[in-house]
C-alpha cells in the first residue's frame, strides 16, 4: 500500500508494478509491433469508414436545421504527428464551397432533393506525389482519387469551387467567408 495525500486527506493505493505509459513509449511499441507499413488508398479508406460516414450524416443533419437552402459539408482529415496511423476527421457543414486543399473532402447537401453529392477528396502531399508520378499506373477503385488529384492540380476544383460560390452569391470569383458550423 502507498500513502497520498490530498488536501488534508489520506489515499491509500496499491502499488503500481506497471506504470502508465507515455506516448511516444507507446508510440515506439507501435512501430516495433507493426509488420507491414504498406496499404492501399481503399484499404486506408475502410479503416477510416466506422468514423467518416457518421460524422457526415451527424454534420448533415446540423446544417439542415441551420441552413434554409443547400449547402456544403467539408471533412477534414487531421494526422495525429506522433502517432503515424492515427488520424482525426472533423467535418464542417458551411455555405459556401471551400477552395481544394490536401486532405480535405467536400460534399453538397441538396435540401430540395434531400441528397448529398460527393464533389472531390483530395489526399495528403506524399500521396499526390505518388499519384502523379510518371511510374503510378492507375489501380481498378482508386480512379476517383487519381482524377480528384489531376483535377486538383490542373485547377478544375479551384474552378468549381468558384462556380458553386457564384450560384449562392450571383458573383464571380472568390467569395470571403462563410456561414460554419463545426461538428
Amino acid at each position: 500500500m502507498q500513502e497520498k495525500k490530498y488536501n488534508g486527506w489520506i489515499r491509500y493505493t496499491e502499488l503500481e508494478e506497471n506504470p502508465t505509459k507515455t506516448l511516444g513509449q507507446l508510440s515506439l511499441e507501435q512501430e516495433k509491433n507493426r509488420k507491414d507499413n504498406t496499404h492501399t488508398v481503399k484499404e486506408q479508406v475502410e479503416a477510416n469508414l466506422r468514423e467518416y460516414v457518421p460524422s457526415i450524416l451527424k454534420t448533415v443533419e446540423k446544417g439542415k436545421k441551420h441552413f434554409n437552402d443547400d449547402f456544403f459539408v467539408e471533412i477534414l482529415f487531421v494526422n495525429n504527428r506522433l502517432i503515424e496511423e492515427n488520424q482525426k476527421i472533423i467535418a464542417a457543414a458551411r455555405k459556401t464551397c471551400p477552395s481544394p486543399d490536401y486532405e480535405r473532402g467536400v460534399y453538397k447537401y441538396h435540401k430540395k432533393d434531400d441528397r448529398l453529392e460527393y464533389l472531390w477528396v483530395i489526399p495528403g502531399v506524399e500521396l499526390c506525389k505518388e499519384l502523379l508520378s510518371p511510374s503510378y499506373i492507375p489501380v481498378i477503385g482508386e480512379d476517383d482519387l487519381y482524377k480528384n488529384v489531376k483535377d486538383f492540380f490542373n485547377g478544375k476544383l479551384e474552378l468549381r469551387s468558384k462556380t458553386e460560390n457564384s450560384k449562392i452569391y450571383g458573383t464571380k470569383g472568390y467569395v470571403a467567408g462563410s456561414n460554419l458550423i463545426i461538428n
